[in-house]
């Protein structure tokens, strides 16, 4: 699934580069990855047979894993990537950049504090459900659509179309999990049938061989090229 995904979101940002489109075509990519990456995963965890697992985990594991997950990452991330500096180094020249900066710092700080005691609240049980899976989901959703707004320049009156497009993948994915469908897979099995997978792999690679050479044979040189591989 990533895999696909990788090179036909690969030649999705070079055609986009070369047709000029005038929209984040790294985004493209990376969507590409995560959407047939993602299902490819599903499809797995839906098509195959999985023990039940009553086992409830002790109170410190999951107190540690949600410390790991909702404070330490976004501290590295916010120290990396979202501290006034790095907020003046991005905004670039701009007015008020140095007011704008602070704004947009404190603005993170703010919507991450939100989300780590939400978390540390809503989620307190030993043991969690779908619901509070659902909610872990869509507050790491919602802060990191937050967080993207702020660092492109939200308090400077600039947004992007990529990130409009976070806001529907919200109330798509939100919507979608909310109904009771029925079973993806009728049939589930333990077993793997290499004979079909085979075929399509093979599909896969061929495919992804005529990107390839569609898309080296339709540009010159791109801009932020790298010559990986110099022939003396």
């Amino acid at each position: 699934g990533a895999g696909f995904g990788f090179g036909f979101g690969n030649f999705l940002q070079v055609l986009g580069n070369v047709l000029e489109i005038d929209f984040n075509m790294w985004n493209v990519m990376e969507y590409s990855i995560g959407f047939f990456g993602g299902s490819g995963m599903a499809y797995g965890v839906f098509s195959s047979v999985w023990p039940k697992d009553d086992a409830v985990p002790e109170k410190w594991v999951n107190r540690v894993s949600m410390f790991l997950v909702a404070v330490f990452i976004p501290l590295i991330v916010f120290r990396e990537s979202l501290t006034r500096e790095h907020f003046m180094k991005r905004l670039g020249d701009i007015p008020n950049l140095e007011s704008i900066a602070t704004i947009s710092t404190w603005f993170v700080v703010i919507v991450l504090l939100a989300m780590i005691i939400s978390i540390f609240v809503k989620l307190k049980r030993p043991a969690y459900n779908k619901s509070d899976v659902m909610f872990f989901f869509f507050i790491y959703l919602i802060v990191y659509t937050l967080l993207s707004y702020s660092i492109t320049g939200l308090f400077a009156g600039k947004t992007e179309l990529n990130h409009h497009l976070y806001v529907i993948n919200i109330v798509v994915i939100y919507f979608l999990v909310r109904k009771n469908y029925p079973a993806v897979f009728s049939n589930i099995t333990d077993k793997l049938e290499t004979k079909p997978w085979a075929v399509y792999l093979i599909g896969i690679i061929l495919f992804l061989a005529i990107l390839s050479l569609i898309a080296i044979n339709i540009h010159g040189e791109l801009g932020g090229s790298h010559n990986r591989f110099p022939v003396n």
